[in-house]
């Protein structure tokens, strides 16, 4: 329980709390368990392969000690002594996914707190969590090391335990029990 518990737990399957906001928005609710289901088998599927070809290429010593193996894995491709170097076109991408990353997690933040409060206007939230997130996002570390240290030991046990685990729990027990006293 120590090793998985609370940053093996909560990254990355404590994020897809964030989806469960976003099903409403699904045209065909019928089916969204069905497509959850395909997208965590191609997601397990996908990072079981990245890790095998990371460790083919890479070694399992420098593997475990590499920050970033996909970077690791990337300069070591050499296509005719012409595609090589491509560290550069892995960064975009990173940049790129987290950019959708953290947009989906600001959206899912926004609709959370709509829902939360019964608020009809989010301009105004949308600009103070905008704000919130700048201002963690300048302020809280100065270092990487210090980041490392933010995002896996005390992110995980005061943020995304409460709001991945605590909070949705919560919410469910509140429906449950919401629900069974308006059928009696």
């Amino acid at each position: 329980l120590k090793s998985v518990f609370p940053t093996t737990v909560t990254f990355p399957f404590g994020e897809s709390i964030v989806f469960l906001l976003l099903l409403q928005y699904y045209d065909q609710p019928k089916n969204a368990h069905k497509m959850s289901y395909l997208a965590m088998i191609y997601a397990g599927f996908f990072l079981i392969i990245s890790t095998i070809i990371h460790i083919a290429n890479l070694g399992e010593i420098i593997f475990k000690a590499s920050t970033y193996p996909v970077l690791s894995s990337v300069s070591l491709i050499n296509i005719g002594d012409f595609f090589t170097r491509l560290e550069s076109l892995a960064v975009i991408v990173f940049v790129i996914l987290g950019f959708i990353k953290i947009s989906i997690l600001f959206f899912g933040a926004v609709i959370g707190t709509m829902e939360i409060f019964h608020l009809k206007e989010n301009w105004l939230i949308t600009f103070l969590i905008g704000i919130i997130i700048i201002c963690f996002s300048i302020f809280t570390t100065v270092s990487y090391a210090q980041h490392v240290h933010i995002g896996l030991d005390l992110v995980p046990k005061y943020l995304h335990v409460p709001f991945q685990i605590i909070l949705p729990f919560i919410l469910f027990m509140t429906l449950k029990i919401k629900k069974k006293l308006s059928l009696s």
